[in-house]
């Protein structure tokens, strides 16, 4: 049946989803056999992309196209929008930007997906081709720190692009906290394609030293102190893998004081000696209720 087939290539033969019939071409098809396994959303996308489903009840054996469509896999969906792209990146790109938040995410989740976390489905040229698409959520400027505690404001401060120079934070810290150069992660399964991918990453010791830290002056009051109260829970580790942590943290202005302010820890007094109230007056010596529990 294949060689068959074969002779008619290039003749508008193969049945779409959409009503029309595609060339039957092994260098160029756009036509991926996903009508059973994608959502329609998955569909919809690809279809604005250029991409076209199979229309399986028209063909009668699968086998025959074999080839000539390209599977519901995440080298397909490649394959697929390069062709109708004519092998454009650029083109391709600027498509994908312009489709919607929940589009990109669409996008993502399936190209991101556990099964595809191997050689055979996804080799170097494809990983390096899935981290080039403008689908990835980035971290940081001052949307992402406002919108700490607010799903709505951290919806709107998302950013999307490609993944080419960013970093994957360890866990432990919030996105929120991160600056540009990290990933927004959705899912532990989505950290660990990322790494499959090869996203470098980054120890949580670096993250609160290179990313933190420096932007602690400009973080909202309660952002800032839930942020280094979680830290003083991570202490045990953060010193293991950096020796010099501890000194480095005693130089840092972290401590929400009574007043408000950002102080180094060796700056401020326990108020729970009751002598010191007489000679020490002011919140701005004092450490904030939350450092005291």
């Amino acid at each position: 049946d294949g060689k068959r087939v074969g002779a008619f290539e290039g003749w508008p033969l193969v049945p779409t989803c959409d009503g029309t019939l595609c060339l039957l071409s092994k260098e160029s098809t756009t036509v991926v056999d996903g009508t059973s396994v994608f959502g329609e959303r998955l569909k919809d996308l690809l279809s604005r992309l250029g991409c076209r489903m199979l229309n399986t009840h028209l063909v009668q054996k699968r086998e025959a196209v074999e080839g000539y469509v390209w599977k519901a896999s995440l080298k397909g969906v490649l394959g697929a929008l390069k062709a109708a792209n004519a092998g454009e990146m650029e083109r391709l790109c600027e498509r994908i930007g312009a489709l919607t938040v929940e589009d990109k995410r669409e996008m993502r989740a399936f190209l991101l997906q556990r099964r595809w976390l191997n050689t055979e489905q996804c080799d170097e040229q494809d990983a390096a081709l899935v981290l080039a698409l403008p689908i990835h959520e980035k971290c940081g400027g001052p949307e992402g720190a406002q919108a700490l505690g607010s799903g709505e404001k951290a919806e709107e401060g998302a950013g999307f692009g490609a993944a080419a120079g960013c970093r994957l934070a360890a866990p432990g810290v919030a996105p929120s906290l991160l600056s540009l150069e990290y990933l927004r992660v959705a899912s532990e399964g989505e950290w660990e394609a990322y790494k499959y991918l090869g996203v470098a990453v980054s120890k949580l010791s670096s993250v609160y030293v290179d990313s933190v830290f420096p932007r602690l002056q400009s973080l909202p009051a309660g952002v800032c102190e839930e942020a280094m109260l979680v830290m003083m829970g991570q202490l045990p580790q953060l010193c293991r893998e950096d020796s010099r942590f501890w000194d480095r943290l005693s130089h840092v202005e972290f401590v929400r004081t009574a007043k408000g302010k950002l102080a180094r820890p060796w700056e401020l007094y326990d108020p729970s000696v009751a002598e010191l109230h007489d000679l020490l007056e002011g919140g701005e010596l004092y450490p904030s209720e939350a450092f005291l529990r």
